[in-house]
C-alpha cells in the first residue's frame, strides 16, 4: 500500500508522469509480477498541498495507465475515511455513503477496493486536511461511521483503525455497536 506523493518540486504533469513510471517499476523490476502473485493498492488522500490522488478520477487514472504494458487487476484501492472525507467526498450519513461508494464503483470499479482505513476526521469536509480522530468524536460521527460498516459492498472487506490516542479497544466496540447483520 502506498501514498502517491506530491507534485511541489515538479509540478502536476511531470510528477504525474513519474509516478506512473515508478508504479510500473514495481511490477516489473525483478518479473515481481510474474513471481509473485502481489497487488498494489493506492490510499486516498486528503490532498493537502499538491498530493496526488485525492480524488477517484486521479486514481483511476492512476490505475489505468500503470496497467498499460502489465497484468490488469494488479492494483487496487485502500479506502481511507478520513482522508476522502477531507477531499471532498461526503460520508456523514447513509445517502451520501451510498452515493460515495456509487461513484466510487462508476470512476474506479468496486471490485477494486480491497482496505478501509477506518478514522473519523478531526478536519471539516473537504478541508483538504489529514486529522485523524477517535470514531463517533469527529466529523463523520457516530450516523457516518453506522452507514459505512452497513454499507453492503463493504461487508466482505477488512477495515484497519487508525485512530489516533490507543483508544483501539473502545473504538471497536463502538463499532461493533453499531454494525448490524449484514
Amino acid at each position: 500500500m502506498t501514498h502517491l506523493g506530491s507534485a511541489k518540486d515538479l509540478g502536476e504533469k511531470e510528477a504525474k508522469e513519474k509516478l506512473v513510471t515508478g508504479l510500473k517499476k514495481i511490477f516489473l523490476q525483478n518479473d515481481i509480477e510474474k513471481k509473485f502473485n502481489v497487488k498494489l493498492l493506492l490510499e486516498i488522500t486528503a490532498g493537502s498541498g499538491e498530493i496526488m490522488g485525492d480524488n477517484f478520477e486521479e486514481i483511476a487514472c492512476f490505475i489505468k495507465k500503470t496497467e498499460m504494458g502489465i497484468s490488469k487487476n494488479k492494483i487496487g484501492v485502500c479506502f481511507d475515511t478520513a482522508h476522502a472525507f477531507a477531499s471532498g467526498y461526503d460520508l456523514r450519513n447513509k445517502k451520501s455513503v451510498k452515493k460515495t461508494f456509487d461513484d466510487f464503483d462508476k470512476i474506479i470499479g468496486i471490485e477494486r477496493l480491497k482496505l478501509v482505513h477506518c478514522n473519523d476526521s478531526m478536519s471539516d469536509f473537504n478541508s483538504h486536511i489529514d486529522r485523524h480522530e477517535n470514531i463517533g468524536y469527529g466529523k463523520i460521527g457516530l450516523k457516518g461511521f453506522e452507514a459505512i460498516v452497513n454499507e453492503p459492498r463493504l461487508k466482505n472487506l477488512d477495515f484497519i483503525l487508525e485512530t489516533p490516542n490507543n483508544k483501539v479497544g473502545e473504538n471497536l466496540r463502538v463499532l461493533k455497536k453499531i454494525r448490524k447483520n449484514i
